[in-house]
């Protein structure tokens, strides 16, 4: 019998040739191929049940640790990518279709329940609200203070007021501080209905036609400028900041679940989707050659490969992954013995019969 040894080196080093050099490309998609082939038939049912498939995605992001060193990466990541970015002298109409952008923008106009809810969200805000009422509170004392009860019932009112506030105080002492109560308590008072009345405004104003007209202004005025010098408006410096001040927000939508519930609930809704759909079928529908994925994914890791083989890495795996079987294989071969030649003896052919008297007679 063959030395198990040398059985062992001669597998290992077949395993090395086939995952070195030349002959990779070769392995990785003979394999590719396969696996292109058997997805043909296969549906993302068979692949990925829905419900089991789900519930593992959302435990796996639930479980993802969102430190602060992985979120710094991240922040760099795109803080990186935003000034590469500032450096493209490429015009806007070059990256973005035309036709493209008016499509966009016809859809976003035309979608009146999004529009509304915009309008809704902003005119309900804490900082709308604020707004509103500086600039009623403004616009009333400016009106009272020139043009109506002051200017009308103090003699040269209207004079001092050009000399600022204070001389309007020294002129008249308590006439702005009244002014101001009676103002903060006219304000408080109509802020709601201004509030709505504004909402409503802005329902009547921001018609498709409108929103359209401003998105035609806003295009013409950025379609030449070059894309780098509309992205260095913001500051990657900036942009990284932000980044790492939402990280808490997320870990926190990440510890009560927030992140992985939404997770789980999207993939359980694609599965059921498309479960009884061939996955090869989605593939080409979706123009991903799983070919052309694996030879790009073979570039990318080409060199990590190179060093494990050049490291010793790659055959010690190897060599772990044989080792079992072949120090196993004399009990191995006791229990499963070489096929033997069969014993079942050859069926003789029956030997001719002599002719019986009658049989004679008719020949």
């Amino acid at each position: 019998m063959t030395d198990p040894q040398a059985l062992l080196e001669a597998h290992v080093a077949f395993e090395l040739a086939r995952w070195s050099g030349d002959r990779l490309d070769e392995t990785v998609q003979e394999h590719a191929g396969a696996v292109r082939q058997r997805l043909a038939g296969t549906s993302v049912a068979e692949v990925a049940p829905a419900e089991p498939t789900a519930r593992a995605v959302g435990q796996l992001v639930a479980g993802l640790d969102l430190g602060d060193a992985l979120l710094e990466v991240v922040a760099d990541v795109v803080a990186a990518g935003h000034e590469v970015l500032t450096s493209f002298d490429a015009p806007v109409a070059e990256l973005v279709d035309a036709a493209d952008y008016d499509a966009l923008v016809s859809l976003l106009a035309d979608e009146r329940s999004v529009r509304d809810a915009v309008i809704a969200a902003v005119t309900e805000s804490t900082g709308y609200r604020k707004l509103v009422s500086h600039v009623l509170y403004q616009g009333v004392k400016g009106y009272l203070l020139t043009e109506n009860v002051v200017a009308r019932r103090v003699p040269g009112a209207s004079t001092l007021v050009r000399f600022g506030q204070k001389t309007m105080s020294t002129a008249a002492p308590g006439l702005g501080d009244g002014v101001d109560r009676r103002l903060t308590a006219f304000v408080e008072a109509n802020l709601s209905e201004t509030l709505r009345e504004s909402r409503r405004y802005l329902e009547a104003t921001l018609t498709p036609e409108l929103l359209t007209e401003m998105a035609e202004e806003v295009w013409t005025t950025i379609a030449d400028r070059r894309t780098g010098e509309l992205l260095a408006v913001a500051d990657p410096g900036g942009t990284r900041e932000l980044l790492l001040a939402l990280g808490p927000v997320i870990r926190r939508w990440q510890d009560e679940g927030v992140i992985a519930e939404v997770v789980e609930s999207v993939t359980h809704a694609a599965l059921e989707w498309y479960a009884e759909r061939p996955i090869g079928e989605l593939l080409d529908e979706w123009g991903i050659a799983v070919e052309s994925v694996v030879a790009d994914v073979l570039e990318i890791i080409r060199p990590g490969l190179e060093h494990a083989r050049t490291s010793g890495l790659l055959e010690e795996r190897v060599r772990a992954h044989l080792e079992p079987f072949y120090a196993s294989l004399p009990s191995i071969l006791e229990v499963v013995p070489a096929a033997k030649p069969s014993r079942k003896r050859a069926t003789k052919k029956a030997a001719p019969q002599k002719p019986t008297g009658r049989t004679a007679d008719k020949i």
